[in-house]
């Protein structure tokens, strides 16, 4: 199966393994992560995993059946003015919170859901080549200099 990201659990030691969801950005219940980062903190570092499953960032602004995704596509100064700046927004929110969790959390990885993705279709779909750098989710986040794994969008996370 080519659809499945395969991590190998630790061989010794036990882990404590946290998954948050759905986090949507500037729609994440910060309450809620404080609760989970105080959980987490209660052991040891060398012990806490986190699994980022799916909708890390949220993009309405990507939805290509919202009215102002047409009519931005269409403008000629769309990219600029309305796809960058929203793309540029959540990564923003998304490198402040990836940074918090990366003090807590010994590992993280992140595992691609459909509105994280929206950008890549972008980038894929109706962006012009010059501008697809602006949607590359992985280099925007930094996962790999974060040492944060990534599973593509749809695809299956194995840890075994």
């Amino acid at each position: 199966m080519d659809k499945v990201t395969r991590m190998d659990l630790p061989k010794t030691g036990s882990y404590i393994y946290y998954i948050a969801t759905d986090l949507h950005d500037r729609h994440c219940c910060l309450n809620t992560m404080r609760s989970m980062i105080d959980m987490a903190q209660s052991s040891p570092k060398l012990r806490r995993k986190l699994i980022l499953g799916g909708d890390f960032i949220d993009l309405p602004e990507f939805m290509h059946k919202k009215p102002d995704y047409k009519k931005h596509l269409k403008d000629v100064n769309g990219i600029e003015d309305y796809f960058i700046p929203a793309a540029e927004e959540a990564y923003a929110w998304g490198n402040v919170m990836l940074d918090e969790l990366q003090k807590v959390f010994k590992e993280i990885v992140f595992v691609c859901g459909n509105h994280d993705y929206r950008l890549e279709l972008f980038a894929k779909g109706p962006c012009p080549i010059d501008y697809r750098h602006n949607f590359d989710i992985i280099k925007k986040l930094h996962l790999e200099e974060r040492g944060v794994a990534f599973v593509n969008y749809n695809h299956w996370l194995d840890l075994s």
